[in-house]
């Protein structure tokens, strides 16, 4: 190496990390004699390490003596962790991610993991640090490696994403066709897909079934059976669930086609995996233990309509599977002969193998009470279904019915039943979604990608007699973090533990940059003391954005204190000290004009500072914005007032942050976030307390607030002239790191001594503070509310007797709102859905309704009227308040969902009072309220 002189520390420490991460201290070169005079080297008590010597680790000490005098020492202790002994081939492929900002960033994590693929600890860190979307990185990757030398089967991708947008994840779970032999085989191995199966076989066990055999140990002839096919699927539908829940990918939606709804069932969380498994079982079962006719089904190059056209009527279209592929079925001889005469026409027709069952149609109808009757066992208790689980058995107009909500028996005996609408539940994905089909096989790959369209990313998780499961499997794990999503990879194999083993390689010099992009720096400084000083102030940049909590009367202002702690800064910078350790005092600040900061560009400011005389001027656009003197004393005490400390006057209710803060917004002053500084403050502003956040802006912006907080007048007042302003930024900082509160909870004493206009807090002191009424804007803020607590009696006869109907109604009105909304676990929008019947629209609520929820600070309303009695009439009415009509009938099901409110009128006099009441209830959360206005005639 040399002797590298100032260098030479820095050389020696490196040298000192390589032997800690080799175990070997390298040996000095061309060392042969040593000095005869160095006694210590001749007797062997020294001895120079003139060969690679095995070390274990442990501490070194280096001493760096320079050629100046100056001498440093460090002592360092290597990492005691040896590297954990991994088997080189344990039959499990690695699977790594990686992004960055190039194509090439990517390459080079990936290019390290086929060097370091037995390295688990390597793997783990790598996949860790990217278990979180990394902002601007717009390239991801991912490797599969196979242990050991299996080079052959590596995989590997680079895709370039958009970093910032986070993409909708959509589960397709397919139905019969999708299994084969031994299908899971591959993926026992992964622990999570074993224990799934396990679980499931389990399940199957007491009716005498042995899916361990038919997914591990089967040929194609077992699949003839077509329960094994049902339970198999479903088994590993579950499985595959499993494992994408375990990486920490849910979905945002999904479909199901045919039985593939069984896994939309789990995946929804309304089956258990041992529900999923068994509604399998019996679907299977229901059909063989039944007589049926000899059945076919076949797949068709035709649309569905076209299908109702030219089929003859005993066979049924039972699959719309995408615009121009359908699957037919029904008796053996139709459907052949249907086959025969579209072959015939240059049609596409093909039979598909259904174990001679005409699904999804009138044939199978007998087998359809014995399922029933065995899923009413399975399924004691069905679960509401969610807004994520789309319905391909179910037309769309009949989603509210209640037969579509839950995850009945009944619902999936019309599954088996109904044609299956699956290119109908396609049209509901959305177009950039990552679709992962979970089946055996990708049974439905090209569909997907004709009905999708490009912008869709489609996976499948198996593959038919694909060489390695495990490994496809993994690949496309991958290829989901590729497109964007976040699957937390390293949850598949051993956690790893920090800090990782020595020789562990290291990431820094993995990490690339983009370098396409060239930079101009703009350099803006002060040319000499007497110069302009331009400071630039945008709400976009990051250390300017508090200032957004500045807002006056609807504008956000640069604060008075900002001019103010500019100068002060500038003053500082410009004879090289740190403002922390300037003391200043500001003298004669006047305030010219207010400068409204905009949300989107910046303001410069310009600074100049006058030789000799400590004069400074602020400048915007052109114009005087600020004036005053600053000097730096020799002794800041004596600058200081001698002040007692004040005692809190305590005539009144001391305020506490709400309380300043709202009759502050009463005045006009918008204060937020690092401006809402004032904490407590007795009743006449004379004593209290405010936050220090390590930023004097805001800081003495919250001394003003206090002194204008004492103002009896309820105006819009504007600093104009500060006498005199004390700032010991060294006092200030030692009464900071005395007080026992930590972060934003620190806060400091403010005193008012109002008889001599003075204001003192922590290091700062103000005198003679001078503001100015201003004129304030119309509308910027709604009017006061004013509340009180009153006690409402349960009935309104002291209105009714003075034959006031209508302020009774509207007292009960509110007082019933008034409980909703206290009751709706602080919801900032208030649901409610009005079943109208054939009332007039003035005789409705929702009107009321709307204006009481909407008088209530922050709150907003989502008010449905729903009707089948002229609803045109009421869309008339209510033209564009805000208030929905919906054409519906309350008796048939509920009116809405997740509402906090459900009306509804003269509900006892109906013909089906319990199942109006019992929709209304289905219609509201379930900590929500029913109102009902009944006519006294009913009772």
């Amino acid at each position: 190496m040399g002797h590298s002189e100032p260098a030479s520390g820095v050389c020696s420490i490196a040298k000192i990390l390589i032997a800690m991460e080799e175990g070997v201290i390298p040996g000095n070169l061309h060392y042969k004699n040593p000095n005869p005079d160095l006694y210590g080297l001749l007797d062997g008590r020294l001895k120079v390490v003139d060969r690679n010597l095995p070390w274990n680790g442990g501490i070194i000490g280096l001493n760096s003596f320079g050629f100046g005098g100056a001498n440093a020492h460090v002592i360092l202790k290597s990492n005691p962790k040896p590297k954990p002994i991994s088997p080189k081939d344990d039959g499990f492929p690695k699977l790594m991610v990686a992004s960055g900002r190039t194509p090439e960033a990517v390459e080079s994590f990936l290019d390290q993991a086929a060097v370091s693929k037995d390295d688990e600890e390597f793997v783990g860190i790598v996949n860790e640090i990217h278990s979180r979307n990394i902002p601007l990185h717009n390239h991801r990757g991912y490797t599969v490696v196979a242990g050991g030398d299996a080079q052959s089967q590596t995989v590997r991708e680079v895709l370039e994403v958009s970093a910032d947008d986070k993409r909708p994840v959509w589960f397709i779970y397919s139905g019969m066709g999708s299994q084969w032999a031994s299908m899971a085989k591959d993926l026992m191995q992964l622990e999570v897909f074993h224990n799934s199966i396990y679980r499931c076989a389990e399940a199957l066990r007491p009716e005498g079934v042995d899916l361990i055999d038919v997914l591990t140990k089967s040929d194609e002839t077992k699949f003839d059976n077509i329960l094994n096919s049902f339970i198999s699927i479903a088994a590993v539908q579950v499985a595959l669930t499993d494992v994408l829940t375990h990486v920490g990918i849910t979905p945002d939606g999904m479909v199901g086609h045919s039985v593939g709804e069984l896994g939309c069932a789990y995946a929804d969380g309304c089956f258990t995996p041992e529900q999923t498994v068994l509604a399998a079982y019996w679907r299977g079962r229901s059909i063989l233990d039944t007589d049926l006719i000899a059945g076919q089904m076949a797949a068709v190059g035709l649309s569905w309509e076209e299908c109702k056209q030219k089929l003859p009527k005993d066979v049924i279209p039972a699959c719309h599977n995408s615009a121009d592929s359908v699957t037919i079925s029904g008796p053996v001889n139709s459907v052949g002969k249907v086959i025969a005469d579209l072959n015939a026409q240059g049609i596409f027709a093909k039979g598909v193998k259904s174990s001679g069952i005409a699904f999804h149609s009138r044939y199978i109808a007998d087998a359809a009470p014995k399922l029933r009757k065995s899923l009413d066992k399975i399924i004691p208790n069905p679960k509401n279904r969610t807004p994520r689980w789309i319905s391909t058995s179910i037309p769309e107009e009949s989603w509210p019915t209640p037969l579509a909500q839950q995850s009945s028996s009944a619902y999936h005996v019309n599954n088996l039943l109904s044609p299956v609408l699956f290119a109908e539940g396609l049209k509901h994905v959305p177009e950039n979604a990552i679709c992962v089909e979970i089946a055996p096989h990708g049974l439905l790959q090209a569909i997907l990608k004709r009905a999708l369209g490009k912008d869709a990313t489609n996976l499948s998780l198996m593959k038919r007699d694909h060489a390695n499961n495990m490994i496809f499997l993994l690949s496309n794990l991958g290829k989901l973090y590729a497109a964007g999503a976040q699957p937390q990879v390293q949850k598949l194999y051993r956690p790893i533990t920090y800090p990782v083993g020595r020789g562990t390689p290291m990431l820094n010099s993995l990490v690339k940059w983009d370098h396409s992009i060239n930079w101009f720096l703009a350099r803006i400084g002060v040319e000499n003391k007497s110069g302009e000083t331009i400071i630039d102030v945008n709400l976009g940049k990051d250390e300017d954005a508090y200032l957004a909590g500045h807002t006056i009367d609807g504008r956000v202002l640069f604060p008075a204190t900002g001019y103010l702690t500019l100068a002060w800064r500038t003053y500082a910078k410009m004879q090289g000290a740190d403002i922390e350790k300037t003391p200043v005092v500001i003298e004669n600040a006047v305030f010219h004009r207010a400068t409204i900061l905009p949300k989107d560009g910046s303001v410069k400011f310009g600074i100049n500072f006058f030789d000799g005389t400590g004069a400074f001027e602020i400048c915007e656009g052109g114009t005087l914005a600020v004036s005053g003197k600053l000097t730096i004393p020799e002794k800041i005490e004596l600058e200081e007032l001698p002040l007692n400390k004040l005692e809190a006057d305590k005539s009144g209710l001391p305020l506490n942050m709400g309380d300043v803060y709202k009759e502050l917004r009463l005045r006009g002053y918008d204060y937020a976030d690092m401006f809402r500084g004032v904490t407590r403050s007795d009743s006449r502003a004379l004593t209290g307390e405010l936050q220090w956040r390590d930023n004097w802006v805001s800081f003495m912006d919250t001394m003003l607030q206090f002194s204008i907080l004492g103002k009896d007048l309820r105006e819009l007042y504007l600093p104009t002239r500060i006498e005199k302003i004390v700032i010991n930024p060294g006092r200030h900082m030692e009464l900071v790191s005395n007080l026992t509160q930590t972060g934003d909870d620190r806060t400091l004493p403010v005193y008012m001594y109002r008889d001599i206009n003075v204001i003192k807090s922590g290091g700062v002191e103000m005198r003679g503070l001078r503001a100015t009424l201003a004129p304030r804007r119309q509308g910027t803020q709604a009017p006061p509310t004013l509340e009180k607590y009153v006690f409402v009696p349960n009935s309104n006869e002291k209105e009714l007797a003075e034959g006031n109907s209508e302020k009774a109604r509207l007292r009960s009105i509110t007082a019933a709102l008034h409980l909703v909304i206290e009751n709706s676990s602080g919801a900032l929008k208030i649901k409610v859905a009005e079943a109208s019947f054939e009332r007039s629209p003035e005789n409705t609520m929702a009107g009321t309704v709307q204006a009481i929820i909407e008088g209530e600070p922050t709150l907003a309303s989502d008010v449905a009227v729903v009707t089948t009695h002229q609803p045109d009439t009421l869309v008339q009415h209510y033209g564009e308040s805000g208030v929905r009509v919906v054409n519906k009938d309350a008796a048939a099901g509920p009116i809405e969902q997740n509402c906090h409110l459900a009306i509804g009128y003269d509900t006892f006099g109906r013909a089906d009072p319990e199942a109006i009441l019992c929709n209304l209830r289905d219609t509201i959360k379930s900590d929500g309220f029913v109102l009902l206005e009944e006519s006294r005639s009913t009772f």
